[in-house]
């Protein structure tokens, strides 16, 4: 595919292609604790490196994090950010979606893993969630390990002022902080060309100053609490006070998966806690070949 030669928004020097500005986030030079090992090449895909989408048709690209791995029957599904795998739309459904991504040197023939399958529509005057999901070609090629932080429970926790959260992403890599609110409402400007203004709802708010706990790039990692236990999925920050970084709620998150993934009947008492709708949070690299807890 010849892809069109337009100016990197982000890293001059780098491949050339219509990249989207993450959203909300400033660019700056990686700041990752081993940027290599976010921004590489890694099989299989674990939690906390570079992805991204493409639209073959107009090579309008995303560069951000993954944050989490589900499964449900016998398929695996990458959890990101809406603006990362879909820009609400604006990339096709099915599109081809590739670690390392696409700022950081991707090739079409060799780096896709999945495709993206299913986003949450944002909701400019009240948007609770930014979220998305991209069916994983080859299961084997991802795992739930999250890069410099080892294996998360599987399960989703409530936020709460005070909690100290983790999250590995693909520009500042694996940092903690701590959560400062709850239910806040905040809003992102335009994108002119790819998004409206939007007013966010029931954001986690986590401290970031200077930029240390996220930066462009990072949207759609997972912030894990110190058991492992997933708290929400990071999504922007506000103009108006950048030393703070908004975060999807998991908990929301869970409820729009339970709409895409309906649940059946749970079977076996050990995965009820892991259970999000009919999808499940990996807890491994292994896919069951029989799931009666769905």
């Amino acid at each position: 595919m010849q892809i069109k030669v337009l100016p990197d928004f982000w890293f001059p020097g780098r491949r050339s292609i219509r990249l989207v500005p993450d959203l909300g986030f400033p660019g700056r030079p990686p700041q990752a604790t081993f940027p290599f090992l976010h921004q590489a090449r890694t099989r299989p895909v674990p939690v906390g490196v570079s992805i991204g989408a493409i639209d073959l048709g107009t090579a309008l690209a995303t560069t951000g994090s993954s944050g989490a791995f589900i499964i449900f029957a016998d398929d695996l599904y990458c959890l990101s950010a809406n603006h990362v795998l879909s820009i609400d739309g604006l990339i096709p459904t099915n599109s081809p979606v590739a670690q390392p991504g696409f700022s950081d040197g991707a090739s079409l023939a060799l780096d896709v893993f999945a495709h993206n399958t299913v986003f949450k529509p944002f909701n400019v005057l009240a948007n609770e969630i930014d979220v998305a999901l991209a069916k994983v070609d080859v299961p084997t090629n991802a795992i739930i390990a999250i890069l410099e932080n080892g294996v998360p429970t599987g399960n989703v926790t409530q936020p709460i002022v005070g909690m100290t959260v983790l999250k590995s992403g693909r520009t500042t890599g694996l940092t903690m902080s701590t959560i400062i609110a709850v239910n806040a409402e905040d809003d992102t400007p335009a994108i002119p060309g790819f998004l409206p203004a939007i007013h966010h709802v029931n954001q986690i708010l986590v401290d970031n100053p200077a930029f240390a706990f996220a930066d462009a790039g990072d949207s759609g990692s997972g912030i894990y609490d110190l058991q492992g236990n997933l708290v929400g999925i990071v999504s922007h920050f506000d103009p108006n006070r950048p030393d703070l970084v908004a975060c999807s709620s998991a908990l929301a998150v869970k409820i729009w998966i339970d709409s895409v993934f309906p649940p059946k009947r749970q079977s076996n008492p050990e995965r009820q806690n892991n259970t999000v709708g009919g999808a499940l949070f990996i807890i491994d690299n292994q896919i069951p070949e029989e799931m009666e807890c769905f």
